[in-house]
């Protein structure tokens, strides 16, 4: 339920309602009528509170249970090839310096 979706998620980033608001521009009311299931958010407020809280909107939306959005998974990606090139570059420079110390 979006509701309770919502406000687990608030909570994760140690974020109160009123902080919440102010990132989204909207009131502590609202988000509170979120969180209580009085109202719902529009769209376009669904998808801000969702790259505010660095969630899926199907995980707000109880569609999925992975917390993480698609953007956290490309940098995790990124970083693990980074590591594995700054890794292959360290190995081959010390194979470049014992060549070089042999000739």
């Amino acid at each position: 339920m979006l509701s309770h979706r919502l406000k687990v998620a608030r909570k994760s980033k140690k974020l109160t309602q009123e902080q919440l608001a102010v990132k989204v521009q909207t009131t502590k009311g609202t988000i509170s009528n979120y969180e209580n299931g009085h109202s719902t958010p529009s769209n376009e407020m669904l998808v801000l509170l969702a790259k505010t809280l660095n969630v899926t909107t199907d995980y707000l939306l109880d569609n999925t249970d992975e917390l993480h959005n698609f953007h956290n998974k490309k940098k995790m990606k990124l970083s693990s090839r980074l590591s594995q090139t700054i890794l292959l570059l360290k190995n081959g420079t010390k194979s470049c310096r014992s060549q070089r110390k042999k000739t």
